[in-house]
């Protein structure tokens, strides 16, 4: 699928119904692949992105989370608990070993919220707007146990639909 039909598509109701906001939720794993998002969607479309990455190292933080969500996700309905727990622990252990973490120096000109511990700490680099603001503001105030490493993607649509390029993204950008 194009970039253009993607948006096309996808995004219909920005367009018709006066959308402001999307939510992305991705595993943009690496720098490269925030790069092409960053690329396509502000240098070549003109629209805002806002990444926000939930760090967490607290052993019990992330089985708390893995218990009140995951449990319950079609994905193991057919699972125990403990079997759950161990199998998503695995898939974070994954993600750990490829993730690159958003960083204030190499990724200078992106937007971004960075919540340590499921709010223990916060770092909001960049911050454009009053939605991105308003974002930022929930979830600061929002005290809860996240143990995701999967980084979100916020786009703010502005009033007119820019003119979208023909190309193809690479698979790996979604």
């Amino acid at each position: 699928m194009t970039y253009c039909s993607f948006f096309s598509v996808r995004f219909r109701w920005f367009r018709e119904d006066d959308g402001e906001v999307a939510v992305f939720d991705a595993t943009n794993t690496t720098r490269k692949r925030r790069r092409v998002l960053y690329d396509t969607l502000v240098a070549q479309s003109g629209y805002s992105l806002f990444f926000v990455e939930s760090i967490c190292d607290k052993k019990e933080i992330i089985e708390n989370n893995i218990r009140e969500v995951k449990v319950m996700s079609p994905d193991y309905v057919k699972y125990k608990e403990d079997e759950v727990v161990r199998d998503f622990c695995a898939r974070i252990k994954h993600y750990e070993d490829l993730y690159e973490t958003l960083d204030e120096e190499t990724e200078s000109d992106f937007s971004f919220l960075k919540i340590f511990n499921a709010g223990e700490k916060v770092l909001v680099h960049k911050h454009e707007g009053h939605i991105q603001s308003r974002i930022v503001y929930y979830l600061v105030r929002t005290k809860k146990k996240t143990s995701t490493i999967a980084g979100l993607i916020i786009i703010r649509i502005s009033d007119e639909c820019p003119h979208y390029p023909k190309n193809n993204l690479p698979r790996e950008a979604w």
